[in-house]
């Protein structure tokens, strides 16, 4: 701190001698007297030094370029001035660190200073200070100025030095202009220099997250998924390496909301509020949690509302209303409408008592099948029918199991937990394929596919995508053959 107060006093004196540099004094105008207290204070030095200049107390300063002497600072008649130059030190200080900083530091700030107002993705970044997210953006929500500033200085630090920060930096600046794709062969730069960094991991993840959100709604071929199973892998390593991190905390829980995760996304959401409960941060945490326990009791009533929709079309003989809310249910696993009707059959069939109720649900599976193939020659969930409406009641218990077994490995595919999800979409197919239900092992095989590919098996994912290709285009099951179709085309 001596070195400092006499850098300070160093700093005072010359400015109000004249003795700085032309581009050094216009320096410390514009960083520190850009306020009314502190241009008071200023004009208080100043006063004191004609006073002393009037009363013939030069300093030997101004005099001859002799070494500096700051200890008559102290005595007594100097008390007036060094109580002066104290009230200037904090602002001073201030000013040095400014100057010393790099240019990575100077960029982030400039960036925070960009941002400030409204932050253009969902996802925390690390270093970056608290703005409200808004899906929609305009021109007054960033400081273009400092934008571009920031940029300056970001790419000459990552030109001049290459380091991990720098590259980290940059790649901040990627993501928050939401070039996903340039940050994210950033922050993979930076690792390569600090590999157990859990901030650098946290902003790969938070990158990933941001564009598999992107993708899934610029194209159905699964590339969003495998993209997000990606953002869960960097989180997790954040998490591993420092479990407090509130922006891999943060992210963590969008990412379990956007993969459909939703028990587990609810979790998040609580434990990061638990660990930040003041901060405006977790006001979005809060709202986030009333948002999921609503929406789960919204889920749950358009579920019944779709099931009640289809059975009252098929009572009333309204096979054009079956077909809008069969055409309606199509999800990346199936179709919402089949794979009720398949699980509720299931249940009764398997359960003593029920067999009436049973007939029922797979006379409407079968119906709502016929009306697919007719519609357009799809015949996959026709086949499906035709499989349980044969089947013996072991194979019925195969048949319930097998799937519960798939729905299982696509939680640990949406984790990627690769080789525990090939595991159990195998033994499904197995099942499957033993009671002679082609339509659901091949799309047991559709997904054991993505599973290699995202695993970084591409090619194996690709043979196997081959061959579904071909049994569907032989099977007639449509649905199926182009999901394949633009998996291939990705792949």
């Amino acid at each position: 701190m001596e070195q400092l107060s006499v850098i300070e006093n160093e700093l005072i004196e010359d400015y109000a001698r004249n003795a700085l540099s032309a581009s050094d004094r216009t320096q410390f105008e514009r960083l520190f007297i850009n306020n009314p207290r502190r241009r008071r204070t200023l004009m208080l030095v100043h006063g004191l030094r004609k006073y002393t200049l009037d009363s013939g107390h030069v300093s030997t300063a101004d005099r001859a370029p002799a070494p500096r002497r700051y200890f008559p600072l102290l005595s007594p008649k100097w008390g007036v001035a060094a109580a002066a130059v104290l009230v200037l030190l904090g602002g001073v200080f201030v000013w040095r660190v400014y100057f010393s900083r790099n240019d990575v530091d100077k960029g982030l700030l400039a960036l925070n200073e960009a941002y400030k107002t409204k932050r253009p993705v969902e996802a925390r970044v690390t270093g970056l200070n608290y703005a409200q997210f808004s899906q929609t953006r305009g021109p007054n929500d960033v400081n273009s100025r400092e934008l571009d500033r920031s940029a300056a200085l970001l790419h000459n630090a990552v030109a001049e030095k290459q380091s991990a920060d720098a590259h980290h930096a940059l790649g901040r600046l990627y993501l928050l202009k939401r070039d996903f794709d340039k940050a994210t062969v950033e922050f993979e730069d930076a690792l390569k220099l600090t590999p157990n960094d859990a901030r650098l991991h946290s902003d790969l993840g938070a990158a990933l997250l941001e564009k598999g959100k992107v993708e899934r709604v610029s194209d159905q071929s699964g590339r969003g998924e495998t993209t997000l199973a990606s953002s869960l892998e960097q989180l997790n390593r954040a998490l591993v390496l420092d479990d407090s991190l509130l922006d891999a905390r943060f992210n963590h829980a969008l990412l379990y909301e956007e993969m459909g995760l939703t028990p587990q996304a609810l979790e998040d959401w609580q434990k990061y509020v638990a660990l930040d409960p003041n901060s405006k941060w977790a006001d979005e945490a809060r709202a986030k949690i009333a948002e999921i326990k609503k929406r789960g009791e919204k889920q749950s009533q358009r579920n019944e509302d779709l099931i009640r929709q289809f059975l009252d079309a098929r009572k009333t003989g309204d096979r054009e209303k079956m077909w809008q809310v069969f055409s309606n249910a199509h999800l990346r696993y199936g179709n919402a409408i089949t794979n009720k009707l398949l699980d509720t059959y299931t249940t009764a069939a398997t359960t003593p008592g029920r067999s009436e109720e049973a007939a029922e649900w797979l006379n409407s599976l079968t119906e709502m099948g016929q009306l697919a193939s007719d519609r357009t020659s799809d015949r996959f969930t026709v086949d499906i029918a035709q499989v349980y409406r044969s089947a013996t009641p072991a194979q019925l218990k195969s048949l319930a199991q097998a799937r519960s077994d798939s729905v299982a490995a696509s939680q640990f595919f949406n984790q990627s937990k690769n080789d525990q999800a090939i595991a159990l979409y195998s033994h499904a197919r197995s099942d499957f394929a033993a009671a002679g239900n082609h339509p659901e092992a091949l799309l047991a095989s559709f997904w054991i596919a993505y599973c290699f590919v995202q695993r970084g098996d591409t090619q194996n994912g690709l043979t196997i995508l081959e061959e579904v290709e071909r049994e569907c285009e032989t099977r007639g099951y449509k649905w199926l053959q182009s999901l394949t179709q633009i998996g291939l085309a990705n792949g």
